[in-house]
């Protein structure tokens, strides 16, 4: 198993986007998770710190809706953010 990446944002930054309402993940270029507030980590049944270095897709993808990992694919693959809509198919 390899350690959990740097992390991602500032200190600041990522103490902010855990209070938002909103679930809130960045990716490094191969999909592992560089960071997640509680609300995204959430979606998977998971704290924050368990999920920082999983692939999204290989080992979370049982959490998000089929269109939503494509979506997620096509960010990584022109390299530049895109926003979401994102669901647990396990909550309806």
């Amino acid at each position: 198993m390899t350690s959990p990446p740097e992390p991602a944002l500032p200190p600041a930054l990522a103490h902010l986007l855990d209070a938002v309402a909103d679930a809130t993940f960045t990716l490094d270029p191969e999909g592992r998770i560089t960071y997640a507030n509680r609300k995204a980590a959430a979606i998977a049944g998971r704290r924050p710190e368990e999920v920082l270095g999983l692939h999204l897709e290989r080992d979370l993808g049982y959490a998000f809706s089929p269109r939503w990992l494509s979506e997620s694919r096509r960010a990584l693959a022109e390299g530049r953010a895109r926003e979401s809509d994102a669901f647990n198919p396990a909550r309806g």
